[in-house]
């Protein structure tokens, strides 16, 4: 039978070797779980960009037409040529915001709006006509007027002495209409203008 001291030093002992194994036991285990760790392979890693800083920046919208605004007007071709410019009324338009002023100008877009400018724009289809050409004189010389939006007069090198004054008088009025053809085979041959003239022979 064991005597009180001899049973507190048996637990004692029992104790020490308990923590004893039981630490060691933890040890492993700990380094088995650093070692393998528990991944779940379906597991979907998101990474995340540190938010940009949002900086506030003035709209268009919020500025305001000054007295030293400059405006201005186009209106467009439909190849973006300027058909007409005009410059408006600051004054009348004085402290008017990007929407006031839309609001008004329902018609035309807003392609700059500052405090220093603001520039409106409206587009048009213009039907553009084609150049035509007659016989004519010029200087006592027969040549190509070309009529249209670059008027001009092509010399073909021919004095009016050499034609009657009946042609002469059609060719001073403009009366022989050309083609396109024609304009070209006298550029080439300016005497294919004795073919043109014969259905206008007396």
């Amino acid at each position: 039978m064991f005597t009180k001291k001899q049973f507190i030093t048996l637990l004692t002992v029992a104790a020490f070797v308990f923590i004893i194994i039981a630490t060691v036991c933890f040890q492993v285990a700990y380094r088995k779980g650093i070692s393998d760790p528990i991944v779940n392979p379906d597991a979907v890693i998101e990474t995340f960009d540190p938010e940009e800083p949002i900086v506030e920046v003035e709209t268009e919208e919020s500025s305001r037409i000054l007295p030293t605004t400059k405006i201005t007007a186009k209106l467009l071709d439909q190849e973006g040529y300027i058909v007409e410019e005009q410059t408006l009324n600051t004054l009348s338009l004085l402290s008017k915001t990007m929407e006031e002023v839309q609001a008004l100008f329902r018609d035309y877009q807003i392609e700059k709006f500052t405090p220093e400018e603001v520039i409106l724009t409206r587009q048009t289809y213009i039907i553009k006509e084609a150049p035509s050409f007659a016989l004519g004189i010029e200087n006592d010389q027969i040549g190509i007027v070309v009529e249209g939006k670059n008027p001009s007069f092509i010399n073909l090198g021919l004095s009016t002495r050499d034609f009657s004054m009946r042609t002469v008088d059609l060719i001073s009025n403009q009366s022989i209409q050309l083609t396109i053809e024609q304009k070209r085979k006298l550029e080439k041959d300016a005497y294919y203008i004795e073919e043109i003239l014969q259905n206008y022979s007396e």
